[in-house]
């Protein structure tokens, strides 16, 4: 786990089997190093050795590609030890590992083999990433609006507002919210205007992961470009996503956090079958604090059907 740097986990001469990525059963695909970015999770089987002849170093080591120097007190390498024979010397250093061999996650299957949400949308989201000023602050938000979170939280909002609930604009602007219905067919785009690599996190579901700038998401060195990003609330195809369905993949990849490259897109689709409010946002926790967030309310009419503001809660409202 992390808050701003990706991390490679390796085994010395032991292979690991991915099972799972982010909860998901996957077809297992054998690797001799996990690359997880923040907030991503693998769930592998380590095959051990059939003897005892030594013990072997395993590390993690941050991707300091994003760093622009390296702090003195920060360790970016942790290593331990898979212990065979207690008697036995441990290593007195990790391996060097000339290169890593990373798998592109986008190839992973779901165990289970959900089809490709197929069809067109019912709910089309596109968001425009990049960084800008916004009132003498360096600042980050989708289609040019940095997420500010609302003195009304905005679970209690669609709980109290009642039909007007399905108005993203009762949400308030920097609550950057969008409505979708019950039993939509929900498909996001995300053009990433800026010069660096985000992992993006949605809350409340594990969306097929349908299409994306080829190649695997590989973080860029230096600082964001802080531009101003004024006129960049582009089109569809802004990042070249085309909508084809005939390309995308027939069981897609799912996960909760995916990597989406610099200057590069992602497209997810995901069922709207868990009424709820969910951030969708960067979790770079910097980018978040800068206000690279926005908010999704889904099906908030069923939502009130099922869910109450708690009375202790009301009382802290009261008391603020």
């Amino acid at each position: 786990m992390a808050a701003f740097s990706q991390a490679y986990v390796h085994f010395d001469q032991h292979e690991m089997t991915i099972i799972a990525i982010d909860g998901i059963y996957v077809r297992p695909r054998t690797v001799s190093t996990v690359y997880a970015a923040t907030a991503q999770r693998y769930d592998v089987l380590l095959r051990t050795k059939s003897d005892k002849q030594r013990n072997y170093a395993f590390f993690s080591n941050l991707d300091q590609a994003k760093f622009e120097n390296i702090p003195g007190y920060l360790h970016p390498n942790a290593t331990g030890y898979l212990v065979y024979d207690a008697s036995k010397p441990i290593p007195l250093e990790a391996p060097t590992v000339s290169s890593y061999d990373i798998i592109d996650d986008f190839t992973l299957v779901p165990r289970d083999g959900q089809l490709l949400l197929s069809g067109p949308p019912d709910a089309s989201i596109v968001l425009n990433v990049d960084f800008f000023q916004r009132d003498g602050q360096n600042r980050a938000g989708f289609n040019n609006i940095t997420y500010i979170a609302q003195e009304v939280p905005s679970l209690y909002t669609a709980l109290t507002t009642g039909s007007d609930a399905e108005d993203p604009l009762v949400y308030g602007v920097n609550a950057n919210a969008k409505v979708v219905k019950q039993g939509d067919l929900v498909e996001v785009v995300i053009n990433n205007f800026d010069g660096g690599g985000h992992p993006m996190h949605l809350h409340g579901h594990a969306p097929q992961i349908v299409a994306r700038s080829p190649g695997v998401f590989s973080p860029s060195s230096g600082h964001p470009n802080q531009r101003n990003s004024a006129g960049q609330n582009g089109t569809l195809t802004a990042k070249g996503y085309t909508g084809d369905v005939r390309t995308m993949p027939r069981v897609p990849m799912r996960r909760d956090t995916w990597g989406m490259a610099p200057q590069g897109y992602t497209v997810i689709r995901y069922r709207a079958n868990n009424p709820g409010v969910w951030l969708l946002h960067c979790h770079l926790e910097w980018h978040v604090v800068a206000g690279l967030s926005m908010t999704i309310v889904e099906a908030p009419l069923q939502l009130q059907r099922s869910q109450t503001i708690n009375p202790a809660m009301e009382d802290i409202c009261q008391l603020q």
